[in-house]
């Protein structure tokens, strides 16, 4: 079920982003800010589904049994 809203945010997101400009330029540039707005909510509901945190980076796996590399020195 997370995966289909992480589908349906991703679409909604990039919806929103493509016709920020357009609708920006026909009916207000207020609509275009709103546009792109609402574009950055659904990328982070998209996250938010997803279940992580994406600004943080990912540990290193230093442990040689675990299929890491071991470091010399």
């Amino acid at each position: 079920m997370a995966k289909i809203f992480q589908i349906i945010f991703t679409l909604l997101a990039a919806l929103c982003i493509a016709a920020a400009i357009p609708v920006g330029a026909y009916i207000g540039w207020t609509w275009c800010i709103a546009l792109l707005l609402a574009g950055a909510a659904f990328a982070v509901a998209m996250f938010l589904v997803k279940g992580g945190n994406p600004f943080r980076k990912a540990k290193a796996n230093k442990n040689p049994e675990d299929g890491g590399e071991e470091k010399d020195g």
